[in-house]
Formats: C-alpha cells, structure tokens, sequence
C-alpha cells in the first residue's frame, strides 16, 4: 500500500483547484411576513436550495486562469463539486479577488463566491 497526501481541492465547472480554503455554507433560508386584518402574520417558505451561497478561498494553475475567469466574466452556469464529492449544479461564480501565488507566479490564489441559481 503506498502512503500519499490526499488533495482537498474542489472542481469549479471543468477546472479542478490545487487547495481550498475557508469553505463556508450560507443557507438560503427565506421568511416572508404579511399584514392581515387581524395582525401580522410570519409565513415560513422554507429553505431555498436555489438561494445557497458558498464562499472559499483556492489555487488554481495559470493555464486555467483564461477558463476560470471566463465563467465568472461570461457569468457561465457551472457545476461546482466539493471536497465530500457534493455536486451542486447552475451556480454562477463571482472572483472578488485574486492575486499571484508567493514565489510561484504560475499560480493564481482566488477569493470566491459561489451563488445557487
């Protein structure tokens, strides 16, 4: 049996990311109140899926850069699996940041916001 790392990465639309960081789930959890003659009344529409929103933090490769930055400009709908092999399909990414990786400018690390539609 030969002993390795294991990679934690996530696969965003075609590109596989080298690391992930800061994996955080907002759940869409939506209430709606009414006014009614009698009062006010709290409806409860449950949570939402297509209202979810991730946001992390990953490496990518620079010859994935073009690709990468493609979904987000184009605002291409995407596939997005996680590092459970959890798949959530139609979500749109949004770069909020991005710089070059210390001391290896091939490499990309980018702040990320990964919204369910």
């Amino acid at each position: 049996m030969r002993l390795g790392v294991i990679p934690i990465a996530i696969k965003v639309g075609t590109v596989d990311t080298l690391k992930v960081l800061n994996w955080e789930f907002n759940p869409d959890d939506r209430q709606e109140k009414k006014e009614t003659i009698g009062g006010v009344v709290v409806q409860d529409l449950g949570r939402v899926p297509e209202g979810d929103t991730f946001s992390c933090e990953v490496d990518i490769r620079a010859s994935d850069k073009n690709t990468f930055f493609g979904y987000w400009n184009n605002r291409t709908l995407v596939t997005v699996i996680d590092e459970a092999g959890n798949s959530y399909d139609n979500c749109r990414i949004k770069i909020t940041s991005y710089k070059y990786v210390n001391k290896f400018p091939k490499y990309y690390h980018c702040v990320l916001e990964i919204w369910r539609v």
